[in-house]
C-alpha cells in the first residue's frame, strides 16, 4: 500500500513539474556516454561498466534512442552448486546489450523503454576435471528506465535508474554526459 501511495505521489510531482515550467530547449541529436553501476538481483552481485547512447529528439516530449552497454562483475570466487549438481566456483559475471527504444519527457524527467539483443555470461571453475568454463545466454533484451537531465551550458548530465535484462533482472544506476550534435 505504501509503495502505491509513494508511486502516485511521485507521478503527481512529475506531472506538476512538467506542467508548471516552460518548454525546455533541446537539441535534436544527442550523443551520450558514461559509467554505470549494475546489480544482478538473481546472482546478488555488483557489476560495473559503461554505455553509449544516441538520441533523436522528435519534439519536446518524445525521443528515440539507440544504446550499447557493457557491465562486468569481478569479485572473489563464490562457491555454488551448478544445475547438474556439481560443485563450482563462480568467478565473474558480465552482461552486454544493444537496444533501441523511446523516451517520453516531462520537463527534464523522462521515462523510457528499450528492446534489443543482449548477452549474459558466467565464468565458472568446476571442482571436477572440467576446469574453467564460460556459460553464456543470448536473447531478447528489454529495459525500462526513469531519468533526469541536469542542464549544463550547451549539454546536459543525465542521472538514471533502470531495470532490465535477458533472464536475470539487473538494476542499473548511472550518469551519462550528453552533448548535442547540431543546432537546437
Amino acid at each position: 500500500m505504501k509503495a502505491k501511495i509513494l508511486t502516485m505521489m511521485l507521478l503527481t510531482v512529475c506531472l506538476y513539474i512538467g506542467k508548471s515550467h516552460g518548454q525546455v530547449p533541446y537539441k535534436r541529436h544527442n550523443l551520450g556516454f558514461g559509467p554505470q553501476f549494475n546489480y544482478n538481483l538473481e546472482q546478488k552481485r555488483a557489476l560495473y561498466g559503461g554505455g553509449v547512447a544516441y538520441e533523436f529528439r522528435l519534439n519536446n516530449k518524445w525521443g528515440f534512442t539507440a544504446n550499447a552497454n557493457l557491465n562486468i562483475g569481478i569479485e572473489k570466487p563464490e562457491h555454488a552448486i551448478s544445475v547438474d549438481g556439481t560443485s563450482v566456483n563462480l568467478l565473474n559475471i558480465s552482461n552486454s546489450n544493444i537496444s533501441i527504444g523511446s523516451r517520453y519527457y516531462l520537463n527534464r524527467f523522462y521515462f523510457s523503454a528499450s528492446f534489443g539483443y543482449g548477452e549474459e555470461r558466467q565464468k565458472l571453475k568446476y571442482d571436477d576435471s572440467r576446469g574453467i568454463r564460460t556459460e553464456s545466454e543470448r536473447g531478447f533484451y528489454q529495459a525500462y528506465a526513469l531519468g533526469y537531465q541536469i542542464p549544463l551550458k550547451h549539454n546536459n548530465l543525465e542521472v538514471f535508474a533502470s531495470g532490465g535484462g535477458i533472464s536475470d533482472l539487473n538494476i542499473t544506476t548511472g550518469v551519462r554526459f550528453n552533448f548535442g550534435i547540431g543546432k537546437r
